[in-house]
């Protein structure tokens, strides 16, 4: 918290709309805090973050879970003895991705890099030169050439990466150098939906199980999402009609009766007041994920017409 304070007082309370953390407790309280002194400053989790933790809760599933440890078991055997990581370099012709403990991403990013190398396991697992080595002997050795000569264990890896496939690439999208815009971050989530429901449209319940793990963690901080959404663009809005004084007719008639009301609310309790106001008024939004997904999407293109409108 005085971390926090330490920066915002160095740009200026009132030049700070938005603090974007990770979704750690600590951070939660510490924001709530600031937002009580400032009511116009709102909290955002991380978008990363949370595809991370949907991505740990996934791994929690056995078939994930056993897919996951008996390959990070193969893959410490490889690199606990020199010789024995000197004939799989040699075979494979690389190296492996290793694993990070708190990036729960990162294991299916490991899976995916043993499955580039399939073949070439399956290959030197056949060879002259392993069985016939001391390694083939022992009990690693064994567990390994079992898992790395069946189809079925191969099989039961491609099953587990597909399933987090098109999550890793939301990943991938989320932690990219450019922050992506809202706008960009509903396509992205759009076409997230799209991709699981043509991968899996032959077994809607293997989707269905996934979607309920994905909506579940973009549904933990919806109603923070909406207020993270409305506070921050009303905000910067009124401060460009008074700073600017913007003529509404770019909006058209919509765009005006929203800024027209949203002037009336300058001062931060007024819009807080405000914000609540339109949270209740969309209670029935928060009921169902389609209709959330609809006032996402009108404020979304309140993000485009601010950044193709006001920041010129």
């Amino acid at each position: 918290m005085q971390e926090i304070t330490i920066v915002l007082n160095d740009i200026g309370p009132e030049d700070v709309i938005q603090i974007v953390t990770d979704n750690g407790s600590n951070f939660k309280k510490a924001c709530k805090l600031l937002a009580e002194e400032y009511p116009h400053i709102v909290w955002q989790p991380c978008l990363a973050h949370t595809i991370n933790l949907i991505l740990k809760d996934i791994g929690k599933w056995d078939d994930h879970k056993a897919m996951i440890q008996s390959a990070q078991y193969i893959c410490q055997w490889l690199y606990n003895s020199n010789s024995v990581h000197s004939m799989f370099k040699s075979a494979t012709g690389g190296e492996l991705v290793k694993w990070n403990a708190t990036r729960f991403g990162t294991n299916y990013m490991f899976l995916e890099s043993f499955m580039k190398k399939k073949d070439q396991f399956m290959v030197w697992m056949m060879s002259t030169e392993y069985r016939s080595s001391r390694h083939y002997k022992t009990e690693a050795g064994k567990y390994a050439f079992e898992c790395m000569t069946s189809v079925q264990w191969w099989a039961n890896m491609q099953y587990v990466i597909n399933d987090v496939e098109p999550l890793y690439s939301f990943l991938r999208f989320a932690d990219q150098d450019k922050t992506p815009t809202l706008g960009e971050v509903l396509m992205e989530y759009g076409s997230l939906k799209r991709t699981y429901h043509t991968r899996f449209h032959s077994d809607m319940a293997r989707c269905d199980r996934i979607m309920e793990i994905v909506d579940r963690g973009w549904l933990v901080c919806s109603k923070v999402r909406m207020r993270t959404l409305l506070v921050p663009y009303t905000h910067m809005l009124v401060m460009r009609l008074e700073y600017q004084k913007m003529s509404l007719e770019t909006f058209g008639k919509g765009w005006r009766d929203f800024l027209t009301s949203t002037e009336q609310h300058v001062h931060y309790k007024s819009m807080s007041s405000f914000v609540e106001n339109l949270e209740n008024s969309h209670m029935t939004l928060l009921r169902g994920w389609q209709k959330i997904e609809a006032l996402l999407q009108l404020v979304g293109g309140l993000c485009l017409v601010q950044k193709h409108h006001i920041f010129r």
